[in-house]
């Protein structure tokens, strides 16, 4: 199974979580959110996979919508 989202968003205790929905659900914390969208960026670029990064409140805040790396994709 390959990751297809990475999110970021905020934990209950403070920090900011990135978390991939592959295998094991890997999941790393962070203090800022900054850190946390940094590491998010990374992560969804290495994996080709949808960033979602959400506020404090979990409300959506923003996607980043990659074009497919497939160069016979329109």
């Amino acid at each position: 199974m390959t990751i297809a989202t990475i999110q970021v968003a905020c934990a209950s205790n403070g920090q900011w979580e990135v978390v991939s929905d592959g295998p094991g659900g890997e999941r790393c914390c962070f203090t800022s959110r900054a850190a946390a969208i940094a590491a998010g960026v990374q992560q969804a670029r290495e994996h080709d996979a949808l960033l979602i990064i959400r506020g404090v409140d979990d409300q959506l805040t923003e996607r980043d919508l990659q074009p497919p790396t497939d160069p016979y994709v329109p």
